[in-house]
């Protein structure tokens, strides 16, 4: 594994001495998607964090360096965010480790790969400010243990419909609720993919079986159905709420 001499940036992925071309793009994957959200929980309503990825030639480490105009403060709470969290749950306190849900999803798909089957799998590990945080087996089993904990319920959840995919288990799409800072994934047919690509990015009410970890959080949704709401423009503000009262009150 490497030293802290070498590592090239505050924020880099070290894998393991000869991982496989799969492997290697799985674990960038769900380290690029682990960051990017623990980065959407940071900046809330600021603008987003541009990302540049450099990966040396015949290198295993991947380093991601923000783009030169992103405000300081921002990367530096996603870095500390980032290692707090993965402190949290290697200790098998997940729920004070302030990740999403997502998050919560991608750490696990980077920790799977360090038990494929029970048997030895790849070494992985994230320097944040160039100090080593291994992702470990004990990491997948606290987040496995976690899920099997949960319990599913009929229900609804609201938010903004974001990033259409294609995965091996089908296809989904994410709603994001930017009030609790939380992202849900939800599952759904090939016959709602016309309907989902027309509520892009619109808000929407999303009904049907929800997993939820054992502590109340959704995770994830079986779609029966998905509606549009009213855009946040549309919603009466403040002012009009209190116009309405002093009716009401002089009524």
């Amino acid at each position: 594994m490497a030293t802290r001499e070498q590592i090239p940036a505050e924020l880099t992925l070290e894998l393991g001495d000869d991982p496989s071309p799969a492997e290697f793009l799985s674990a960038a994957r769900a380290w690029f998607r682990l960051v990017q959200e623990v980065a959407r929980s940071v900046t809330a309503d600021r603008v987003p964090i541009q990302w540049v990825v450099h990966v040396r030639e015949g290198s295993n480490l991947l380093a991601m360096v923000p783009h030169e105009a992103t405000p300081p403060d921002l990367v530096r709470s996603t870095r500390a965010m980032t290692a707090k969290g993965l402190r949290s749950v290697a200790r098998g306190k997940i729920d004070a480790s302030g990740f999403t849900p997502a998050a919560i999803t991608h750490l696990r798909e980077l920790a799977d790969l360090t038990t494929p089957d029970g048997e030895p799998g790849l070494k992985v590990r994230a320097w944040i400010d160039r100090e080593p945080l291994d992702v470990t087996p004990r990491i997948a089993s606290v987040l496995h243990e976690d899920d099997r904990a949960g319990y599913k319920d009929i229900g609804t959840v609201e938010g903004r419909l974001e990033t259409i995919l294609e995965r091996h288990t089908g296809l989904q799409f994410e709603v994001r609720d930017a009030l609790l800072r939380q992202t849900v994934r939800c599952h759904f047919t090939e016959e709602m993919l016309p309907k989902a690509f027309k509520l892009f990015r619109k808000r929407v009410e999303v009904a049907g079986l929800i997993k939820y970890r054992r502590n109340g959080t959704p995770v994830s949704v079986d779609v029966a159905t998905v509606d549009q709401l009213p855009d946040d423009s549309k919603l009466p503000t403040v002012k009009d709420v209190r116009g309405l009262l002093k009716v009401a009150v002089r009524r």
